[in-house]
């Protein structure tokens, strides 16, 4: 696996986990990752703290263990992650999507690890479903 060594200042993910950019509501950190509500999606994305374009095992098992953490602490289960006015309810075609995950107690999350917009940076976000046409993705249970 191709690394890619140290720190980048042009990269958004580098400021966030080495200079505490966090300009948006933080779930968690300590050596290893920084969990964070994506800027984009606005649900917790894991980011590992080294800059490499991979996660290692130990990470990504410790990204999982601590999302799943994540999604199982609200009062109610997940629905604290996706509340009434959570941005993604404006998106038309995920409508259907959100009510059957309200619907159905047995939902199962999922983690992608699609890289989509920072390639070089290991991250990864939890979901309530894959989006289309993402491959990267593994059920949270």
């Amino acid at each position: 696996m191709d690394l890619i060594e140290g720190y980048d200042t042009t990269c958004p993910l580098c400021r966030l986990t080495a200079d505490g950019e966090v300009l948006t509501r933080l779930h968690y950190e300590d050596e290893q990752i920084i969990i964070v509500d994506c800027l984009v999606c606005h649900l917790p994305m894991a980011v590992a703290r080294a800059h490499r374009n991979h996660f290692t095992d130990e990470e990504r098992l410790h990204a999982r263990s601590i999302l799943k953490q994540i999604l199982l602490s609200g009062p109610a289960g997940a629905s604290h992650l996706i509340g009434p006015d959570h941005p993604i309810r404006t998106i038309p075609h995920l409508t259907e999507a959100l009510r059957n995950l309200e619907s159905n107690p047995d939902h199962r999350w999922v983690i992608d690890f699609e890289q989509r917009q920072i390639p070089n940076h290991p991250h990864c976000h939890l979901r309530p479903f894959s989006f289309p046409g993402t491959s990267q993705w593994e059920y949270l249970d």
